[in-house]
């Protein structure tokens, strides 16, 4: 490797963990790997901890397959240089989740806080280590699944 690429990458990795994106144990891996759609609350935390942990398969596994968001997921999820993906990256999977719901038979409306792990910014507003941000979406029921129909 030519020297100037090797200086590089160790001053994005000292950049990397000095923003406490990156550490010993590796990336983001949330606690409880298994995507659970068992009720709203679950399948947003599933969601959540999949999209932190770079799981693009299980992330998608969240979606109503048809929805048109689930186009919209899997374009972001899988392009490395989407905004959203550094958002995602930078949030603290195992941290607490508060999750509100507003449910109608086969429909729920939810809204659900994740906290950063590190700093980021996007479209000029920036985050710090334990701040919080609100994601909502619409789930609808599918057999015994809650899946994301529109977030």
């Amino acid at each position: 490797m030519a020297k100037g690429k090797q200086a590089l990458l160790c001053m994005l990795a000292a950049l990397l963990l000095s923003t406490g994106c990156a550490s010993k144990e590796g990336p983001n891996v949330a606690e409880e790997s298994a995507v659970d759609l068992s009720t709203p609350e679950a399948t947003v935390r599933s969601f959540t901890k999949a999209a932190a942990a770079g799981d693009v398969e299980a992330a998608l596994a969240c979606f109503v397959p048809e929805a048109e968001d689930y186009g919209d997921a899997k374009r972001i999820l899988t392009d490395p240089s989407h905004p959203f993906n550094a958002l995602f990256a930078s949030l603290d999977a195992n941290a607490p989740m508060p999750v509100k719901t507003r449910q109608k038979e086969d429909f729920c409306d939810v809204l659900w806080q994740v906290t950063f792990k590190c700093e980021f910014s996007i479209q000029g507003q920036a985050f710090k280590p334990g701040d919080t941000f609100d994601f909502d979406a619409s789930l609808k029921k599918k057999g015994d699944s809650w899946l994301i129909e529109d977030f």
